[in-house]
């Protein structure tokens, strides 16, 4: 049988021409079945639910369109009559309410016929905003939205409710216009915070909900039309699903991060959601690299990198996965050295955390961060060509080891990185005393290393 042509309509209005040969389909039964094909052949893979189909029709003198229903079969026969043999495809515009409601009422009742109170509650809550419910992207900033996700359990329901659902988010998502994805609220919030910190707080609750949020949302962070503004922005609050909570200015990286409670050595909470915050981290790494050191938090004036490596004790070993060492990895490669060199409120840098950690547990990837952080902090000291600078780095770095050693951190590895910032200061401390030599001037003292000293004590005194 040869190809037929069909027309897909977008609500965008764009016209594309796909073929489709009818051959390879003989086997499906039901319209639905067919819109399943199409709707995964379209670029923007849209939801089933949201497809029609529509076939000629002839009734009296007119000819038209007719929507076919889902249980209907196809009219294999039509087509092969039908001097224009095609159907026409068009994609409605989603709405994400109507599979809440699918969603609330699957989930109300799987517990032995009586309705989940808490479900309940909060699709009363939904419907409260006005009759059509909430629009999407809005209803990603309503909170009982992320409460009612977090008590269905997925894991009981049909599969095919769980994947229409997810289905309808992503393509709500991906197919916002570019004004709506980079829309930044009045407080600093955004489309991809709200998406980033649903990742993190199902992620908690519910495994079968992790993969397909992480997905849609790197998926996301692959359009084109995104503004570094939107994904840097960042808003006050209390940053903290659980337990007590402490202020903070975050972003969607921060928010895409395992949280911790807001005190020192204390547990972290969840798991976050590390392929969103490295995929944030890379785009930002060539758009906005300045955040890459950003504070997490003003209590502590930890970095990201700090953040997740401090607690160093054995007992929260297990708050620390492969993944966030990966991330680690990739993010200290992308630092600079300001920002690796970075002392928090303790006056401690990331390479005692990261020392210290590595030593209590003795766990491969994060020997490989520990010496990876060390070699970097290493290669971008020997790159510093004014003296001034570097002997104030290799200051800072000296107040850094000395506030490890008085919280009983190692130092071993941090005192490397001083003391080859200290050669690194010296040969140019000496290239600078042969040129004063050769205008002419003069040192107190007759040795050269008593003259390299007296010129490291001069840049010392300006500094």
């Amino acid at each position: 049988m040869a190809s037929r042509v069909i027309s897909c309509r977008r609500l965008s209005g764009v016209l594309l021409q796909t073929s489709v040969d009818v051959s390879d389909l003989q086997d499906l039964t039901t319209v639905r079945q067919l819109k399943a094909i199409f709707a995964t052949a379209d670029p923007v893979c849209p939801p089933v639910p949201w497809v029609s189909l529509l076939g000629h029709s002839v009734r009296g003198q007119t000819e038209g369109l007719v929507e076919l229903s889902d249980s209907d079969g196809i009219p294999w026969a039509q087509l092969k009559a039908s001097s224009k043999g095609m159907l026409t495809y068009i994609v409605r515009s989603p709405d994400l309410m109507a599979m809440v409601r699918k969603l609330l009422n699957e989930a109300l009742y799987l517990a032995g016929g009586h309705p989940r109170l808490d479900i309940l509650q909060h699709g009363v809550s939904l419907a409260l905003p006005g009759r059509d419910g909430w629009l999407f992207p809005q209803i990603l900033f309503y909170k009982p939205f992320c409460a009612m996700l977090e008590s269905v359990m997925w894991y009981r329901l049909r599969e095919e409710v769980r994947s229409e659902f997810w289905a309808t988010l992503r393509f709500g998502l991906l197919n916002l216009t570019g004004e709506e994805a980079n829309q930044i609220q009045h407080d600093g919030a955004t489309i991809l915070m709200a998406m980033a910190r649903l990742c993190c707080d199902l992620n908690q609750f519910a495994d079968d909900c992790a993969q397909p949020l992480e997905n849609m949302v790197v998926e996301f962070l692959g359009r084109e039309d995104l503004s570094t503004e939107m994904i840097s922005s960042a808003v006050r609050m209390s940053w903290s699903a659980r337990g007590p909570a402490h202020n903070a200015t975050v972003s969607a990286l921060i928010l895409s991060l395992r949280e911790k409670k807001p005190y020192r050595n204390g547990r972290s909470i969840g798991r976050g959601s590390m392929r969103v915050a490295h995929r944030i981290m890379s785009i930002q790494a060539e758009q906005a690299p300045d955040v890459l050191g950003c504070v997490t938090s003003d209590m502590f004036g930890d970095t990201m990198l700090q953040h997740i490596l401090e607690p160093v004790s054995c007992g929260h070993a297990g708050d620390k996965s492969e993944q966030e060492a990966r991330f680690c990895l990739s993010l200290v490669a992308r630092m600079s050295l300001p920002q690796l060199r970075h002392r928090n409120r303790e006056g401690i840098c990331a390479l005692s955390y990261a020392e210290q950690f590595a030593t209590n547990t003795g766990w491969a990837d994060w020997l490989q961060l520990r010496d990876a952080l060390k070699h970097r902090m290493k290669s971008l000291s020997s790159q510093i060509t004014s003296l001034p600078e570097l002997l104030q780095h290799v200051q800072l770095l000296d107040q850094a080891a000395g506030s490890a050693t008085d919280n009983d951190l190692e130092t071993a590895h941090l005192e490397e990185v001083v003391l080859a910032a200290r050669d690194v200061a010296w040969r140019l401390a000496d290239q600078v005393r042969r040129e004063w030599l050769g205008r002419g001037w003069r040192f107190r003292a007759c040795a050269m290393p008593e003259q390299v000293e007296e010129v490291m004590q001069h840049f010392r005194s300006i500094v």
